[in-house]
């Protein structure tokens, strides 16, 4: 059923007119006629580790629920560098509304892994993690590429306008190229989410304005992965580099982390949690004491918070560990860099 919010009895004529534009790409993923090489193994790519896994159902058109041959279990995949809109009123926001094109794109997601006649049920899909890249994402839902039917799944999403390329958390290490083209073309056709019509139909995404922060932040992240090649371990990542985080927070050693802060919180005493974007289980926190609350106000903090903001930034100081909570002690306005190494020094100027 649609949601009410995005069900309009007018949308429904522009809405098919955009369909039938794409129908003759649904016909034949990726320039296969479908049932080809449904489960031979992806190319191998240095960058790419990939595993075999059995399909048990299709969220929405970046989601899936995959079992592992080996032992039975069961996951939730979210596909890499892909966001297609929303389906239900229940996850939207202000900048992914759910609107009825993500409530098709959906269908049309399950209706293109469902296997057809000869083909094996359930379906081997393979799962591809970016060497380098964070395993999970904070709802502990494994992150991955995915192959299928001879192509990459998420490339396919953004060549058909489903999906912009999503590089809001850094460009992919592998397919950055072939998605940016893959948009540009898209873009070029007016497929999809590109259509200009869709406007018509109600509740949209403001993809102008997403994209240019994707890429924003996306600038950041590359940057720091830049220094960290050359000065491995020195900057620790937050999504990628959390365990040893927690070890060096729980010996009080003094480190340097780069990552986003996704929400502060005001707890007793009139202190304040700056939180990072982390599995709820392995906390890991900016803990301002209401003494250095003062401080707070003179920092970067007021640069990096909020939608359309640069986000990421560096903190650094002395770790420590609150309970099962992972903290930096913050004090001084100096702990919040926007920019590494500060005045060309490294992690010898803490």
């Amino acid at each position: 059923m649609i949601p009410h919010s995005v069900r309009s009895d007018r949308c429904w004529p522009i809405l098919w007119a955009t369909f039938a534009a794409l129908a003759l790409a649904w016909a034949a993923p990726c320039g296969l006629s479908q049932g080809s090489g449904q489960t031979a193994p992806p190319p191998s790519d240095p960058g790419l580790e990939w595993a075999p896994w059995q399909l048990a159902r299709v969220v929405d058109g970046d989601t899936l629920g995959v079992v592992s041959p080996d032992d039975g279990a069961s996951e939730l995949v979210r596909l890499l560098c892909a966001d297609t809109e929303e389906k239900s009123a229940s996850n939207s926001s202000a900048t992914k509304p759910a609107t009825a094109f993500g409530l098709y794109t959906a269908g049309w997601a399950a209706g293109w892994f469902r296997p057809l006649e000869g083909e094996p049920s359930p379906p081997t899909v393979y799962l591809g993690h970016e060497v380098g890249g964070e395993d999970r994402d904070s709802y502990g839902r494994l992150l991955a590429h995915v192959w299928y039917r001879g192509c990459n799944y998420g490339t396919k999403l953004v060549r058909e306008g489903w999906s912009p390329y999503f590089n809001k958390y850094g460009n992919s290490r592998v397919y950055d190229v072939e998605l940016r083209e893959a948009q540009r073309l898209a873009q070029e056709e007016h497929l999809g989410i590109w259509d200009p019509e869709r406007a018509k139909e109600g509740a949209t995404r403001p993809y102008a304005e997403l994209l240019e922060w994707w890429d924003l932040r996306a600038s950041l992240i590359d940057r720091f992965r830049e220094w960290d090649r050359e000065h491995p371990d020195e900057v620790l990542e937050v999504r990628t580099d959390l365990e040893q985080i927690r070890q060096r927070c729980a010996d009080g050693e003094d480190l340097v982390v780069f990552g986003e802060i996704v929400n502060i919180r005001e707890v007793r005493g009139g202190n304040l949690w700056l939180e990072f974007d982390t599995p709820r289980d392995l906390p890991f926190i900016v803990f301002v004491p209401s003494s250095a609350r003062r401080a707070l106000d003179g920092s970067h903090l007021g640069e990096i918070t909020g939608t359309y903001a640069r986000n990421y930034a560096y903190f650094r100081g002395t770790g420590a560990m609150y309970h099962d909570i992972a903290e930096i002690v913050f004090s001084s306005a100096e702990q919040i860099l926007l920019d590494w190494p500060p005045n060309g020094r490294g992690a010898a100027g803490l």
